[in-house]
């Protein structure tokens, strides 16, 4: 179960905030420095191997180390500067058999700056395993996610919509996704519904839409308020978590087990459940 799937059964908890002119907006963006919505929380998922550009993008080069990004940089060293224009703190969420390759691009984070899967078991584990192991430190947190290989293009633009998403989640309950209007009608995204009228920089979203066929794509672009799904996210980590809990309770009583066997110095334990 993805976490966009579990955004849009919690549907009146999902909020959109467009990454594009119209939808970035003009309205003041609220501090989450303190106050309600606590630091704000930066984590870049940095695992899988980019299957889809192999030959380049084999397992011990996964995509988000090749040289992609602006001015040749690996896509992982981009997302995380562009993070931590945007964040007071950043981690990368990885699989424990990346953690040399992520040190190779960025030195500096150490470890504690790493939250570690044992293996690779989908994207609401994950987030899951992000939130849990942030609350401990940063209990009153927003989170945001920021995939760690995509290749982004105006910085200002893409600051200025990540900080309206973040606001948005640290001043509500609820679960915030940044989408970008589309240009064309591809049928290699998924796509958000969100019509209506913006509030606040948001939008309401009415339903997440999976890679469309063409004729649905083109009438998406046709008749407007639809946003490529990019898999960036914001919330409270307590309200992840809480979700989390209504949604996957599986998933959260396992993942807490993880946890819990981490916190008690047992990584096999951990790694086993």
């Amino acid at each position: 179960m993805g976490v966009d799937r579990a955004g849009g059964r919690a549907g009146r908890r999902a909020v959109a905030a467009g990454l594009s002119r119209a939808a970035a907006g003009n309205s003041p963006l609220r501090s989450t420095r303190g106050g309600r919505g606590g630091a704000t929380i930066a984590v870049i998922p940095a695992g899988g191997a980019g299957t889809r550009l192999w030959p380049r993008s084999r397992s011990a080069r996964p995509k988000h180390v090749l040289p992609l990004g602006d001015r040749g940089r690996p896509l992982l060293r981009a997302t995380y500067d562009r993070a931590r224009a945007v964040a007071d703190e950043v981690f990368v969420l990885t699989e424990v058999r990346q953690r040399e390759i992520i040190a190779g691009v960025l030195p500096e984070v150490d470890a504690s700056q790493l939250i570690l899967e044992p293996s690779a078991r989908g994207t609401t584990n994950a987030y899951g395993l992000a939130a849990l192991t942030l609350s401990e430190r940063f209990p009153d947190a927003v989170m945001v996610a920021l995939p760690a290989d995509h290749v982004v293009h105006g910085a200002a633009l893409v600051a200025k919509a990540v900080r309206t998403a973040v606001a948005a989640a640290a001043s509500s309950d609820n679960l915030v996704t940044v989408g970008l209007k589309p240009t064309f009608p591809s049928t290699g995204l998924g796509y958000i519904h969100a019509p209506g009228r913006l509030s606040r920089g948001t939008l309401r979203v009415k339903r997440f839409i999976e890679k469309p066929n063409a004729a649905s794509a083109r009438r998406f672009v046709r008749e407007g308020g639809y946003f490529w799904n990019l898999a960036w996210f914001s919330w409270r980590l307590s309200t992840f978590i809480d979700e989390l809990g209504r949604h996957a309770p599986r998933h959260l009583a396992v993942l807490r087990n993880v946890v819990a066997a981490r916190q008690a110095g047992d990584e096999p334990a951990a790694a086993e459940l």
